[in-house]
């Protein structure tokens, strides 16, 4: 069996700038996403997640992770990190957001700064691979992915979408 083509350079443009969509290129692509029910708990973090949301070894953090559908063809999974002091604090609004899109309220506020964009080809040895994938029936070989720290008032919330193939299907 022959692999599947590396579309590494079709997902650049998203990795970049996923608001682009809205672009007249691309009509209503934006508005035909519609976010999953999503999941907040307490949980561990991935091992890369903890020193950049504050927490110590072993202490749970609040996990929000939000599915990204285009009808039926999941585009984007995004997952958020906060420290509990995080929660406490700076950011208890984020618990009670619901399908919200968490970007409005990053966003909104002017107190907000973001960290550069990081960018990471996840393989099946990522922890947030493997959740990812859950929602495709056949798993890429790879998956492109971003992540920000968004802080407010000394406290972080982290925030990493992951990009899925159905996603190179809204620029079309």
């Amino acid at each position: 069996m022959a692999a599947a083509p590396d579309q590494s350079a079709a997902f650049l443009s998203f990795l970049v700038d996923f608001a682009r969509l809205a672009h007249p290129a691309y009509p209503n692509a934006l508005q035909r996403v519609q976010r999953a029910p999503c999941v907040a708990k307490l949980a561990q973090p991935c091992r890369d997640e903890s020193a950049l949301v504050g927490a110590r070894r072993g202490e749970l953090v609040m996990l929000r992770e939000v599915n990204l559908y285009c009808g039926e063809t999941p585009v984007v999974f995004a997952h958020s990190v906060l420290g509990r002091r995080s929660l406490r604090e700076a950011w208890c609004s984020i618990s009670r957001q619901g399908v919200k899109p968490l970007g409005a309220a990053l966003f909104a506020n002017p107190l907000v700064k973001r960290t550069p964009l990081y960018f990471k080809k996840l393989t099946a040895h990522h922890e947030l691979y493997h959740r990812a994938c859950r929602l495709l029936k056949t798993p890429p070989n790879h998956l492109w992915a971003r992540r920000s720290v968004f802080i407010l008032r000394d406290r972080p919330v982290m925030v990493t979408e992951i990009f899925l193939p159905g996603i190179l299907e809204l620029s079309r």
